[in-house]
């Protein structure tokens, strides 16, 4: 893989992960309306802790992946050579 392909397959990588977010923010933002109406002026149940936990930890673990995956971390190059290689 040359360089460039490698720095095009990381900016594709970024442009992902930056849609993957907005999308996913989109939906939070969206169904928290119904979520307080639903969820939070419930009496709490197992049912309601582990709808919380699951959306919450969802999202905590998408900006991770998201943010682990390139958008802060961005590798120098993408081609590394070793001495060894002619």
């Amino acid at each position: 893989m040359s360089e460039q392909a490698g720095v095009e397959a990381l900016l594709w990588n970024n442009n992902i992960s930056v849609i993957a977010i907005t999308l996913i923010s989109y939906d939070y933002i969206l169904q928290f309306e119904k979520e307080i109406q639903f969820v939070w002026a419930r009496r709490w149940s197992m049912m309601s802790s582990l709808y919380l936990a699951v959306r919450y930890f969802g999202i905590f673990l998408a900006v991770l992946c998201a943010l682990w995956g390139g958008l802060i971390h961005m590798p120098v190059s993408s081609y590394v050579t070793s001495s060894f290689d002619t």
